[in-house]
């Protein structure tokens, strides 16, 4: 999957309307692949994000990778057990920061009805925020992740 996206749009700073460009590429790929008559599922997936902003002769380049690997395993036909771990590296100009997410849990179906038990946010990692000053602007991006979580959840079809 690829998608491009371009944005323009006048800002005002300091009593002058400048023009503000933006410029946004994506890049998703994913692999998924069953083992042992499907009871080892494995799943692998990355993505590239790159994001510019220009006014006047300024600009600004954020690039972000992630990549994603993700197991499941049916011990017995209605019982399994699944996990993922994903990673996210942000780089701008003059910062840089690495995320990472893992996931645990087990889950049981039967006819109708489906039991699972979610450890969610193992890493327990929070809030990660970027502040950037270019000139008389200012920029500050943040990104929350949940605190470690455990769900239990039950399913009724009807």
């Amino acid at each position: 999957m690829a998608s491009l996206g371009n944005y323009h749009t006048n800002i005002l700073s300091k009593d002058n309307v400048l023009k503000l460009v933006n410029d946004r590429y994506l890049v998703n790929t994913r692999l998924e692949q069953a083992f042992w008559s499907d009871k080892l599922n494995l799943s692998l997936e990355y993505s590239y994000y790159q994001m510019q902003n220009r006014v006047k002769d300024l600009g600004t380049t954020m690039r972000e990778h992630q990549g994603s690997f993700g197991l499941s395993f049916f011990l017995l036909e209605d019982l399994e057990l699944f996990g993922d771990v994903s990673m996210n590296w942000l780089k701008d100009a003059d910062h840089q920061e690495h995320e990472s997410d893992a996931n645990a849990g087990i889950r049981y179906k039967k006819k109708s009805i489906e039991l699972e038990l979610l450890a969610q946010n193992l890493t327990n990692q929070r809030v990660y925020v970027v502040n950037k000053q270019i000139k008389e602007s200012n920029y500050r991006y943040i990104y929350q992740l949940r605190p470690i979580g455990c769900t239990f959840s039950v399913k009724y079809n009807f």
